[in-house]
């Protein structure tokens, strides 16, 4: 399902007027072992949103996509974060 979102998301780019949209991007140097952090902040974000969501006259349905992945190697040893 995440990469029909975002062949949706790259569909909506050309279709969608910017007043309707909003895509951001932004790469940022972090240190892995803060991951657990960094995920805890993006829940939170969604939680706020939902609870913005449920306000109001329902006129349209939105989808939200969040990704946060490493653009550089990442070797989950020298780190010691165990993957699953």
């Amino acid at each position: 399902s995440h990469k029909e979102t975002l062949k949706i998301a790259s569909e909506k780019l050309e279709d969608i007027a910017i007043e309707l949209r909003d895509f951001s991007t932004m790469s940022i140097p972090l240190d892995m072992t803060m991951m657990p952090e960094f995920k805890t902040v993006i829940r939170e974000f969604r939680r706020k949103l939902i609870t913005l969501a449920t306000k109001g006259n329902k006129t349209a349905v939105y989808q939200l996509a969040i990704q946060l992945f490493p653009l550089s190697k990442v070797d989950n040893k020298d780190i010691g974060i165990e993957l699953h």
